[in-house]
């Protein structure tokens, strides 16, 4: 797969989603569903939408046969909803979380394609409204895990943090207590996040080694902190206002 050093549109003959009629249905598709935001469109911005899909298709993961896929059923969504959609997943929701039903190592890579904020907008406990994608890591509970979270609003940045709340085990005993930011000892720069562009999202951990890569490109290293290494649970996926499109891999 050719690697990118930043936001690119991604156009793929053996993504699956087929030649120009088959394109010609999925903007169908969008538009039924209002997925862009757009109620009542002309020919000239259908045409323009058609070539905004065309460039955006997501790859195949055929060369990288050290992961594996996932599919829908082996994600379990504690909160919004994951779809399916032309053999790819889909958000479409202000709220998402979802862990993998079974123990990988804790490895987890995205690819996808940034669709735009969601029509309603849900905040967080204390008020606060985030445009965010990630990636969810020693998921034990919603209490206890790490995420590594791309965001757009209210200020573009990548955010690493810790949540430790020893002794509890759902959102109800633990709201949004227990976050500790984590800081790098190596970092890069993040890319823009924009409407239409396609990218990669992995985190890796080595022992207590936290790798972070977008678009191949190392975007932060660090190590996380002792007391991350006291839960263990499977890797995850978190959003938050935004709609997206990909496709997931772990290492079985």
């Amino acid at each position: 797969m050719t690697m990118v050093a930043g936001p690119k549109h991604v156009g793929n003959q053996n993504s699956g989603f087929g030649p120009i009629d088959a394109f010609r249905s999925m903007v169908d598709s969008f538009l039924g569903r209002s997925l862009l935001g757009i109620e009542r469109i002309g020919a000239m911005a259908k045409l323009t939408l058609l070539l905004l899909v065309s460039t955006t298709a997501i790859p195949s993961f055929s060369q990288r046969a050290a992961l594996q896929s996932v599919i829908r059923a082996e994600l379990n969504v504690t909160d919004g909803s994951i779809e399916t959609w032309n053999g790819h997943l889909l958000v479409n929701v202000p709220e998402m979380r979802a862990v993998l039903g079974t123990a990988t190592p804790q490895l987890i890579e995205v690819h996808f394609t940034y669709l735009g904020p969601t029509e309603k907008a849900s905040k967080l406990g204390n008020g606060e409204m985030r445009r965010q994608f990630g990636l969810k890591l020693k998921a034990q509970d919603p209490c206890n895990l790490l995420y590594v979270m791309w965001r757009t609003e209210p200020k573009a940045n990548l955010a690493v943090s810790m949540k430790l709340n020893p002794g509890m085990q759902s959102s109800s005993q633990c709201r949004d207590g227990g976050y500790h930011s984590l800081k790098a000892t190596k970092s890069g720069r993040l890319p823009e996040l924009q409407p239409g562009s396609w990218h990669i999202h992995r985190a890796e951990i080595n022992q207590q080694e936290l790798q972070v890569s977008i678009d191949h490109e190392p975007m932060w290293e660090g190590t996380i902190p002792t007391e991350a290494m006291s839960f263990h649970g499977p890797v995850g996926l978190r959003s938050d206002n935004v709609r997206v499109l990909f496709d997931a891999q772990v290492r079985r």
